[in-house]
């Protein structure tokens, strides 16, 4: 299978890359959908944790109304129950866009930006199943980080929900390392020396989710939350709240793009995005049915 490279994954395999893969929003805060929409809110939540792979955190009722409000939340929680586990960071922001245009918004690689990493596609199936390999290059004195990661979209959760939830979740592979030699040896992590392999630490904790459900036809909660232990000197608390303290860019940026380029860059001439249900998702101005 011919290698395919790309920054697109960036944001689903090292969340320490945030700020410099997506940067500041360039657009007014969404419109908020205001406290009428607390059933809403309340129903699409539950819909999504039935099915997620990844159940987002429990909403406090100042939570909920921040988010009526049009503000970005950010938690912190363990969802593993450990209290010496790592953490997981989520944000979720409320966007007045319908749900295609808010997964485009952060589906679509030509919105990101980022020279600070290198990732490969290792393998693919069919219609949004694939397993990349990053790896990036830190200052001296850290050693360079690398990963594998499985990413899908969840179908079920798309089934169960009617289409109304959609959720792109990765895992780490735990078995990564022991799959670098034999993937280097086929040729498909071109571009990556082999020296760059053997000295860089594999990160021992890396999963999350972006995550999108309908609130309404004009409304739509977009989510993203992610778990990561980058190892060596670097702690996990200081990856937590770097993560933390981005998801207010990133998502309120990923809503100004959806208010604004989206719908004039994504049409018939676009390579198709896949959508959280496995189908893609038809071009912005098609009329055909």
């Amino acid at each position: 299978m011919p290698t395919t490279t790309t920054t697109r994954s960036l944001l689903r395999a090292l969340p320490f890359l945030l700020v410099a893969a997506v940067g500041p929003a360039s657009a007014a805060p969404p419109a908020p959908l205001g406290p009428g929409g607390a059933p809403l809110l309340a129903e699409g939540i539950a819909a999504f944790n039935a099915a997620a792979e990844f159940p987002l955190p429990r909403l406090s009722a100042a939570d909920s109304a921040k988010l009526l409000s049009g503000e970005v939340v950010r938690l912190f929680d363990q969802p593993g129950g450990d209290p010496e586990g790592p953490r997981r960071a989520s944000g979720l922001l409320i966007v007045n866009q319908p749900r295609d245009v808010v997964w485009v918004a952060v589906m679509d690689p030509h919105y990101v930006q980022s020279e600070q990493a290198t990732e490969v596609r290792v393998a693919f199936e069919p219609p949004d199943r694939s397993r990349w390999y990053g790896i990036i290059d830190l200052p001296r004195p850290f050693a360079d980080r690398h990963w594998i990661v499985d990413v899908r979209n969840n179908h079920a959760l798309a089934k169960s929900t009617g289409n109304r939830a959609w959720e792109h979740p990765w895992r780490l592979r735990a078995e990564g390392p022991a799959e670098l030699p034999a993937l280097f040896g086929e040729g498909k992590l071109r571009g990556i020396p082999g020296e760059a392999l053997q000295e860089a630490i594999y990160t021992p904790v890396n999963h999350g989710a972006w995550l999108v459900v309908a609130l309404d036809k004009d409304h739509t909660l977009l989510g993203y939350h992610a778990t990561s232990v980058v190892g060596g000197a670097i702690p996990e608390s200081l990856i937590a709240r770097f993560v933390h303290a981005s998801l207010g860019d990133m998502l309120t940026g990923a809503a100004a793009r959806a208010a604004g380029p989206v719908r004039g860059h994504y049409t018939a001439s676009h390579k198709q995005v896949i959508g959280g249900d496995g189908s893609a998702v038809r071009h912005f101005g098609d009329a055909s049915p």
